[in-house]
Formats: structure tokens, sequence, C-alpha cells
């Protein structure tokens, strides 16, 4: 890290740089010159999902929806993407923020901004897109950690999904949700952070948001589900019937669950044995 940390001074020398912490897979850094501040991604894993995000930053260039994307390079066999600084704060923040105050409605009306962000994102063109993997509906993966018999209800939710899945594809960001979405200081709603990004049915992205809602703010969970939803309708037609929703969420989660390896620590791997057990039960739209 401290050889990486030379080797960006030495590329952004006329910049004030400050390393930021971040989720581990990748090295931020803010850099500041003339007063205006911009960000900078190194690649520390892979440099197939820093590709990624450069490709949806590129398709979405001519939209106020991404961060622009001012230039990449390599630097010590890394993909760097230097991009524009987002200032604001995230929708979940703000959702937090209302749910202090006791201000639902402030809260649904982001809901509905999000519906509308998501159509708007789905309805990009993907004509020029080969370099973005397809997120394709295959059978789940035995997991130790996983009781098998949700396991196999889970491959019968799959199934049911056979006959309707990936339609009519579209850009995925793959994490889509509140925290990845910054309100900047004139209102619009910018989504970052595309590395896990691909061409797909667009209803899974949909069930990212309504499972971690669901999640995270029971109390509130279906009016802001339903004012996601219609938001997006209203933008961009899908067949979103309660059943559908509930298996693109399974789908979801078990993508989530793919990414949690044997060495993860025992309670994390618990937690979403209970988590993929509550989804299969659980209303979602």
């Amino acid at each position: 890290m401290d050889t990486l940390n030379k080797l960006v001074r030495q590329q952004f020398s006329e910049y004030h740089i400050s390393p930021l912490s971040g989720g581990g897979t990748n090295a931020v850094y803010v850099l500041e010159r003339g007063g205006s501040r911009s960000v900078l991604k190194v690649a520390m894993v892979s440099n197939r999902n820093a590709s990624v995000e450069r490709e949806c930053l590129r398709i979405l260039e001519e939209s106020r929806t991404v961060p622009r994307l001012f230039q990449n390079f390599i630097l010590a066999e890394r993909i760097g993407l230097h991009m524009e600084f987002i200032s604001g704060k995230t929708l979940l923040e703000h959702i937090q923020e209302n749910l202090e105050a006791a201000n639902n409605g402030a809260i649904y009306d982001i809901f509905s901004s999000l519906g509308r962000l998501l159509a708007e994102i789905h309805s990009a063109n993907i004509a020029d897109c080969s370099q973005l993997r397809k997120i394709e509906l295959e059978e789940p993966p035995s997991k130790p950690f996983i009781d098998n018999r949700l396991h196999k209800r889970s491959i019968e939710l799959f199934s049911e999904l056979s006959g309707t899945f990936a339609r009519r594809a579209s850009l995925l960001h793959g994490d889509f949700g509140y925290h990845n979405v910054i309100r900047d200081t004139s209102g619009n709603d910018r989504l970052i952070d595309w590395e896990l990004a691909g061409i797909g049915d667009p209803r899974t992205d949909m069930a990212n948001v309504l499972f971690w809602t669901h999640l995270h703010f029971p109390d509130i969970a279906h009016e802001c589900g339903r004012r996601f939803v219609e938001a997006y309708l209203e933008r961009r037609e899908e067949e979103c019937n309660p059943e559908i929703i509930h298996r693109f969420v399974i789908f979801q989660v078990w993508r989530i669950i793919e990414m949690v390896t044997d060495d993860f620590p025992a309670p994390v791997k618990s937690e979403w044995n209970r988590r993929l057990a509550w989804a299969i039960n659980h209303d979602f739209y």
C-alpha cells in the first residue's frame, strides 16, 4: 500500500491527496486542486471489476445519473479511475435523518425518487456492452452453511422464473440501493460504485432494494416498496406482481450468498442462512 500511495502522489503531484477508508476492494483518494475535488479509485482486488465500472460510466456519460469519468489508466498493473467527486449525502443518510424526525412522508418521496432513477438507468442503450458480464438464471449452488431444505426450495422458486427471466435485458447496477445513491447539492440523485454491474433482468435490481428495505426498515417497508415500484412502473413497463418480485428477491439473495465463501466467519454464514429462511417466507410487495 505504501508503494501505491507513492505512485499515486507521483502521478498526481499537482494535487493535494487524501486517502479515504474503503471496503478493501479499492484504494480511494480525494484529489484537491484549485478549490475543486475529484476522486481516484485504484483496483486492489480485481481489475475486472474496475473495468466494469469504467464501462458503465462510459455508457451513462451523457446522463447526470453517475459521476463523470475524467480518465482511466494503469498504475502498478492496477486500473485507476479518476472521476467526479459528488458532494452530498447518500439517500441512506437522508432516510435515517427523516426516521429520527418521524418524517415518513419524506422517506416515501425518497423511495419514489429511487424508482425513477432506476427506471432511467434501466432504459440506457446497451447495444455496445460486450464487456459486461451477463447475469443469468442458474440453479443456486449447494453451500455447506445453507440448510438443504432452503436450497431445495430456492431451486423450485428459480424454476418458476425461467419463463419470464430477462425477456428484456437491461443494464444492471448489481447493488442498487439507497446506500449507493448520493443526492448532490443541486438535488440530483447520482448512482456510484458500479463494480458488480452486468446485463440481465431489471427486476434483479428492484429486488435488491426491496430485500434490504424490508430487512432494515420493517415498519415502513411495504409503503416504501410500493412507492418505489410504482414510481419505476410509471416510467418503464415490467411484470411486477408479488409472486414474481418474491422470486427475484430469492434470486438476488443467492447472488449475495454466492460471494460468501467457506473462510468467512461462522456467524456471517449462519446469518445468511437465517436471512434466506426469512426471505423465503416473507412478503416483499
